[in-house]
């Protein structure tokens, strides 16, 4: 199973995650045939990413649920962090 990623202004923080702009929404209706239960990686771009399972979808915006986080940022500044 192949697992698509999409790059955007995503708050990563909740643990539910809409999905509203039009390009992803087309792409992962439209091109991929994505369903309710299929899973897609979301990045926020800035090294944060998010594996996330679609609860639903409507024309307009796909609301997804957070299975699990990758906060590379945090642990980042952790690493990097003066002693």
């Amino acid at each position: 199973m192949k697992i698509h990623r999409f790059i955007g202004t995503f708050d990563l923080s909740k643990n539910e995650i809409e999905i509203t702009n039009p390009e992803n929404i087309k792409q992962i209706k439209g091109v991929l045939r994505m369903k309710k239960g299929d899973i897609i990686i979301l990045s926020d771009g800035k090294g944060d990413s998010a594996e996330v399972t679609i609860a639903s979808m409507s024309p307009n915006k796909i609301t997804g649920i957070v299975n699990k986080n990758s906060f590379a940022r945090t642990v980042l500044a952790k690493v990097n962090a003066p002693p």
